[in-house]
């Protein structure tokens, strides 16, 4: 029984990646990958010129006013990749996402309402 334990214990062990030689992070050839944030934000911008992913999206109320987010791809004339509002007494909302969102030429984002703002986590 105990031999049994120790092949479990090391199969497991492999299959999590706990004995390998690098990190859970390691990606061959490239650094590791991690999320990047925009910071808070208050006007319409150009998150990133390029290919990135979408990670998450928080959005910011005042309190009283409600706030809309648009996401777009090819600048603030391009596809929609994202829209959401946030209801003023809310105070913030968002989303996250399992698998990002791919914008293939780069992330704009349009902000609306009195006092609102927003976060975007991305990886480039």
């Amino acid at each position: 029984m105990k031999r049994f334990f120790v092949i479990v214990s090391v199969f497991c062990a492999l299959s999590f990646g706990l004995l390998s030689s690098g990190s859970a992070w390691e990606n061959p050839g490239k650094p590791p990958v991690f999320c990047i944030s925009s910071g808070e934000r208050t006007a319409d911008a150009t998150i990133f010129d390029g290919t990135c992913y979408v990670v998450s999206v928080l959005v910011i109320t005042d309190g009283t006013n409600s706030a809309k987010l648009i996401l777009t791809s090819d600048g603030s004339s391009g596809t929609v990749q994202f829209e959401t509002t946030v209801v003023g007494a809310d105070n913030y909302g968002g989303r996250v996402w399992t698998l990002p969102v791919q914008f293939l030429t780069d992330l704009y984002a349009n902000i609306d309402g009195v006092g609102a703002s927003y976060i975007v986590e991305y990886v480039k």
